[in-house]
């Protein structure tokens, strides 16, 4: 109801986006462990290979060099499910470079994270895979929304101003319980802030992944033909407590807004 809602409200084209809708999250499958860091070849529906990860430009920002995340626009309709399955979503650029916090500040992670970001004249679209060598441990219980879920969430964080000070928060747990937030002054946030936007999960042999489509009309930024936002993804991983970031922010440091990565790519969206 609530998804039928806001297609009725213009909020999610439903000629570009299939929801579907009343199906439970997958349950996992044969555990297939993968070492550490690595993923298995894949392949779009129609069989077509995927593009390997890329390494992401080095640009400067406030604090130092920091990663360039390029969004790719949208090559077709996308479903949003959770499975990142469809040759719309393989086709996107991929980004993995992501170091611990906790419990080992700067070290490689020890599962592997990727990251994709596209976008249309809508909305922005966000499709995270986050591998685990052990599927059946990943935690998913269950939350309500904008409570902090005790399970394996990914969060992503934007800075559509690029003020370094401001931003939002958009949070996703192995559930599907969703959770998101208006950042001020660098790392406070107001959970009072709510959004509209869509997100499924999927739980398979490899892991989990997450899709999200947040409208543009729920994201306040500068009309420009060349945007250059603020970007930041952390994912938990609750049986370890090991935290990973995209752009790490430092124990010693632990702010938002000024510690992300820069996202481009775009360009001739208007508010």
């Amino acid at each position: 109801e609530e998804l039928h809602g806001q297609i009725r409200r213009g909020l999610i084209a439903k000629s570009q986006v299939r929801l579907v809708e009343g199906s439970p999250v997958p349950p996992v499958l044969a555990s297939r462990p993968t070492a550490q860091g690595s993923s298995s070849p894949r392949q779009t529906e129609e069989g077509t290979p995927a593009p390997p990860p890329v390494s992401a430009p080095i640009v400067e920002s406030i604090h130092g060099a920091v990663p360039n995340i390029v969004a790719r626009r949208l090559p077709g309709s996308i479903t949003i499910d959770g499975r990142l399955s469809e040759e719309s979503w393989l086709v996107i650029p991929t980004y993995s470079s992501f170091k611990q916090r906790e419990p080992e500040e700067g070290q490689p992670p020890t599962e592997r994270t990727e990251l994709k970001v596209a976008y249309d004249q809508d909305a922005l679209y966000i499709g995270v895979r986050l591998f685990d060598s052990e599927p059946t441990r990943i935690m998913r219980r269950l939350s309500r929304r904008d409570e902090g879920a005790d399970a394996d969430v990914v969060t992503i964080y934007l800075d559509p101003y690029l003020d370094h000070v401001s931003g939002v928060m958009f949070e996703v747990s192995a559930a599907g319980a969703q959770r998101d937030a208006r950042i001020y002054d660098d790392f406070n946030r107001d959970s009072q802030w709510d959004a509209v936007w869509v997100s499924a999960v999927a739980v398979d042999a490899l892991g989990w992944t997450a899709g999200l489509r947040i409208p543009l009309s729920q994201i306040r930024f500068v009309s420009r033909p060349i945007q250059t936002w603020g970007i930041n993804v952390s994912r938990f991983i609750h049986r370890k407590a090991e935290r990973d970031w995209l752009e790490l922010v430092p124990r010693s440091a632990p702010f938002l807004a000024s510690r992300m990565a820069h996202l481009t790519g775009l360009d001739g969206i208007e508010p």
